[in-house]
């Protein structure tokens, strides 16, 4: 049997890459012999030790940067993200910052299971998305929140101004990446299922648009955003499924560079099994609930 395979089956809470890094930093032992390989054999009668760890190595260099911190623990951190950032590195973010060069900077104390350039990622933010995240400062809380996220059991509320006056309800259409244009998102026929709850929350005509609260039971990427410009009532500021016209309106009457949808809110439960509950406001007085809102009346 592969090493790393009868790991995977001692580890189940980590994932085979996280084993596959713990044996290439020559942190396991066979029979007193230090072994760097995944694909070696191995029997199950074998004396096998782990130095487990959230140590790792990373081209990601730290740097420092003003985190908006909500809440800390031994498990996690509870972030509200500003919009702009990107969450982590990829494709495209060559020389750009990202919220996890400023985690790096911040702690060593960062989940190590979603690769070695994603410590501490559990879920996502789109880069123009603003508002809460839980950041894993450890592989078993790590393990535990997405467990949590895979059987949509945590609580993700959103705030987001979109054009015209959409009824409440729910959408559910299944999303897949858009043939013709990789890097958009589609509602497509043999995509992933996907499920969105709106309310609307207030409406002001004279511009058009209404302040909704949404909650996503999925989460797909651009979920919201392409749910709601499925039909017909697109998130403002949204340049890649927003109404272009109604973008310049905003840009110039109120000054919008962004889409305008906030991660308000985020519920889970810890591993003691009591809920969790992290909100964060907007900055932008648009989304704000309340006497500073300039356009909606509550």
């Amino acid at each position: 049997m592969r090493l790393d395979v009868l790991l995977q089956t001692r580890h189940n809470e980590h994932t085979r890459s996280h084993i596959s890094h713990w044996i290439k930093q020559g942190r396991v032992t066979v029979n007193g012999k230090k072994l760097t390989k995944a694909g070696s054999k191995v029997e199950e009668t074998d004396e096998i030790i782990v130095e487990e760890g959230e140590v790792y190595e990373t081209s990601v260099t730290p740097i420092k940067m003003d985190l908006d911190i909500i809440f800390e623990c031994d498990d996690y951190l509870v972030i509200n993200k500003p919009r702009g950032l990107i969450v982590h590195p990829g494709d495209g973010t060559k020389g750009k910052a990202t919220l996890v060069h400023g985690l790096m900077y911040y702690t060593q104390s960062l989940s190590s299971s979603n690769g070695v350039d994603r410590p501490g990622i559990v879920h996502r933010l789109d880069k123009d998305t603003s508002g809460v995240m839980i950041v894993a400062k450890n592989d078993i809380f790590h393990a535990f929140l997405s467990k949590q996220i895979q059987d949509r059991e945590v609580k993700k509320e959103y705030r987001a101004i979109v054009h015209k006056n959409p009824q409440d309800g729910e959408i559910i259409a299944p999303v897949g990446r858009n043939m013709r244009n990789r890097q958009k998102m589609c509602v497509m026929e043999g995509g992933k299922y996907a499920k969105t709850l709106v309310s609307n929350i207030s409406f002001d005509p004279e511009y058009n648009v209404s302040f909704l609260e949404v909650e996503i039971i999925t989460g797909r990427t651009h979920q919201i955003r392409v749910h709601l410009s499925s039909i017909h009532f697109p998130v403002i500021g949204d340049i890649v499924y927003g109404d272009a016209k109604m973008n310049k309106l905003f840009a110039q009457k109120f000054g919008v560079k962004h889409q305008l949808l906030h991660a308000y809110k985020y519920s889970f439960h810890d591993k003691d099994g009591v809920l969790q509950s992290f909100s964060a406001e907007p900055k932008e007085a648009l989304l704000q609930k309340g006497e500073n809102n300039p356009l909606f009346e509550f």
